[in-house]
């Protein structure tokens, strides 16, 4: 089968990971996968892509100051991104992030090729963006032949404002984490991990807020892994509250779950997720993991003291409350840890890959 994903960049992103996993897979099946981008290609991918996907940039990433200039830019990417799909001839689009599928889907109709959007991100991460792109989704979004999300609360959003119920299909999980271990034994120290961009809607600040109450009487420490225009303010805060010598952040690191060997508690502390991969593959990881229970995401991942657990969305004290819990109980910590990868089965490459072989099946037959 001949597929093209389009996506912005492969620039590291939790769409990015996906769309990685996911074009890889089919390749090794030997299926045509094409993964056309915005940016001009000059940087790698931030991913390991199977030697048989192709990358096609376009060239057209450039910032649109006003009107008249937007205008020309994305009528340059919808020609540039139609004549790619005319080359390329794919049976199917899939289109990664919005605003920007109104660009694929506006190039895949004069086309006449199917497209499916792979909507990542629950409304309240949408709030940053132009408001002209929720106009233009609106006209653009019926061209879709279907519409795929990460979980219910994102289903029920999406299927009035789309004419079509969505298909609900989690992120696949990477098949290259470590094994873990049944007879892994908790760390004597629990030392907190989180991953994730240091942006706003990752709130680290409150995940700061609360390891300074936890950390007062004992040696507990903080790794953040992660890059982001927020660093300099993270900083300061972790100054501010005088533990800067117990918070280390090393930055960006390709893989993640090679370096918190001695760490065993991870935190998720965002104000809203899409379908937050971190966390899956904290818990795959045998981590004992703890995450604000956000509009979507982590409560259709977690079940509540069985294998992680929620606390009410940015509830400081109620974070501290539930971090200085796991640091004291190692066993439980290792229960929990030991139940939460199960979602390896879960949310294997396969099972979810069969899913979405199921939509494309079904638009195939139309």
């Amino acid at each position: 089968m001949r597929i093209a994903f389009t996506i912005p960049t492969l620039f590291g992103g939790g769409a990015e990971r996906v769309v990685s996993i996911m074009a890889s897979h089919w390749a090794a099946k030997g299926w045509d996968i094409t993964v056309i981008t915005y940016d001009d290609g000059s940087r790698p991918p931030s991913y390991d892509l199977d030697h048989r996907v192709k990358v096609l940039p376009l060239g057209v990433l450039s910032n649109s100051g006003g009107f008249v200039k937007g205008l020309k830019n994305n009528l340059t990417r919808i020609r540039r991104m139609r004549m790619s799909l005319l080359t390329i001839k794919p049976e199917c689009v899939l289109s990664f992030m919005f605003p920007t599928h109104v660009i694929p889907l506006l190039a895949a109709r004069c086309a006449r090729l199917p497209v499916v959007i792979a909507e990542r991100s629950y409304p309240p991460s949408i709030r940053f963006r132009r408001k002209a792109w929720y106009v233009l989704r609106a006209l653009t979004i019926p061209f879709a032949s279907r519409i795929v999300v990460q979980t219910c609360a994102m289903r029920d959003y999406y299927a009035p404002r789309s004419g079509q119920m969505p298909i609900i299909i989690p992120n696949p999980m990477s098949s290259e984490l470590p094994e873990v271990s049944r007879d892994r034994k908790p760390s004597t120290n629990g030392t907190f991990f989180t991953v994730g961009r240091l942006a706003p809607e990752k709130r680290i600040d409150l995940l700061l807020r609360a390891f300074a109450k936890v950390c007062t009487h004992n040696e507990a420490r903080l790794v953040i892994l992660g890059e982001g225009p927020l660093r300099p303010d993270l900083e300061r805060v972790a100054a501010d509250l005088g533990i800067s010598d117990r918070v280390n952040m090393p930055g960006r690191i390709k893989d993640p779950w090679d370096c918190p060997a001695a760490a065993d508690i991870f935190v998720l502390s965002s104000e809203f997720e899409g379908f937050p991969n971190a966390l899956v593959e904290a818990m795959a990881c045998g981590l004992a993991v703890i995450s604000f229970d956000c509009p979507a995401g982590p409560r259709e991942i977690i079940s509540d003291g069985v294998d992680g657990i929620l606390v009410p969305p940015l509830d400081v004290e109620a974070l501290a409350e539930k971090m200085e819990m796991l640091f004291r109980d190692r066993e439980k910590r290792l229960a929990l840890g030991l139940k939460a990868t199960e979602v390896r089965e879960r949310f294997a490459v396969e099972n979810i890959m069969d899913r979405w072989e199921q939509v494309l099946a079904e638009i195939g037959k139309r």
